[in-house]
């Protein structure tokens, strides 16, 4: 009897010391309200099974497209796990880690890592924003790290052990200087895994459109056995997965690229929806509606959100979910009014383009 009393303080001794433990990870862990951890702390809170298209990648998906837009104009419930620099093989591992809690029609996933493949995308730095916004204990957390050095410590090369990917607090305890309120317990918000755009840059139409092309190229890197191991993992768990490429100016190599993999998504069965060649339909105008040569501002996503929405719509069979009078979607409703009121204050795009 004694023992087995003995048994029972060391257990709970041991749980409250891997809650403190969690706790004090949580407090310390990355701070980046901008793309990663706000992304998917939001992503956490959504109520169980109510998104319906469920997008993937770099910043092309955060700074293309709005998903409370899409919902108030469309009715498309959708949201972003979106973070800068993502590689194409966190994919697996979000949507896995999106499967836990959703059960989405259809995955839209984009291919700037995998056509354009460097390693900007292999940093410590961009692999973090991915993990370490992610549960910190979550088995798809540790296979995703896993997945890095295994495969990529010999390629690209990490400054930090396995084991300080694995446990952050060594990386992140500069944080005790810089506590505030949200780290303790007031929440993250983000439109959905948007991030507002306000620059304005002008290129010229006519280099993007001499580097299109319709002739195929070599993939780099190890981008071919990337693409089919996600195929796989696609195949293997029966998902709707469309592929897409946002709007740029490209590198011809990259459009080269580009079409192999439209090639090797569509000979198993998926499509690779290319909007750089749908720019004139989208009515995106270079010289008002790019933040870069790569990026669109939010003027420029508003558009790209709404020609997106028609497609999914018509070729996916995404549902209207505005006029269902569930509950579970007024929180789409209420990030579509957060962000229109933040546009009206800080965002007159038409405005600063007459001031110059």
């Amino acid at each position: 009897m004694r023992r087995s009393g003995k048994i029972i303080r060391i257990t709970v001794f041991l749980l409250l010391a891997v809650i403190m433990l969690a706790a004090t990870f949580n407090v310390l862990w990355l701070k980046d309200d901008d793309h990663a951890r706000i992304t998917m702390d939001t992503f956490y809170k959504l109520p169980k099974n109510s998104v319906d298209v469920m997008l993937v990648g770099p910043s092309s998906i955060r700074e293309h497209y709005i998903p409370p837009l899409a919902y108030a104009e469309s009715g498309v419930v959708s949201y972003s796990l979106s973070t800068g620099a993502q590689n194409f093989d966190a994919a697996k591992y979000l949507i896995s880690e999106a499967e836990l809690t959703q059960d989405p029609m259809l995955y839209v996933v984009d291919v700037r890592a995998l056509a354009g493949i460097s390693s900007m995308y292999y940093s410590e730095a961009a692999i973090r924003k991915v993990a370490d916004s992610m549960h910190i204990y979550s088995p798809y957390r540790f296979e995703y790290i896993n997945r890095m050095y295994d495969r990529w410590d010999s390629t690209w090369g990490y400054d930090s052990s396995r084991l300080d990917l694995l446990y952050g607090a060594g990386v992140y305890h500069y944080r005790w200087e810089d506590i505030d309120p949200e780290d303790l317990g007031i929440e993250y918000s983000s439109w959905m895994g948007y991030s507002l755009e306000e620059r304005v840059c002008v290129f010229d139409n006519e280099d993007r459109l001499k580097n299109m092309t319709d002739e195929r190229g070599p993939l780099k890197s190890y981008a071919e056995e990337i693409l089919n191991d996600f195929l796989d993992y696609c195949d293997a768990n029966d998902l709707n997965v469309l592929f897409v490429n946002m709007p740029g100016d490209y590198e011809k190599e990259y459009n080269l690229a580009l079409n192999t993999i439209g090639d090797m998504v569509g000979n198993r069965g998926y499509e690779l929806l290319d909007l750089n060649r749908h720019v004139e339909e989208i009515g995106l105008d270079t010289g008002t509606d790019m933040r870069d040569y790569i990026h669109v501002n939010t003027g420029g996503a508003v558009k790209v959100t709404r020609y997106l929405d028609e497609y999914l719509k018509e070729n996916y069979g995404i549902s209207d979910r505005r006029n269902e009078g569930k509950d579970i979607y007024a929180i789409w409703q209420d990030k579509y009014a957060s962000f229109v009121a933040e546009t009206d204050k800080r965002f007159i795009i038409d405005d600063r383009i007459k001031g110059g």
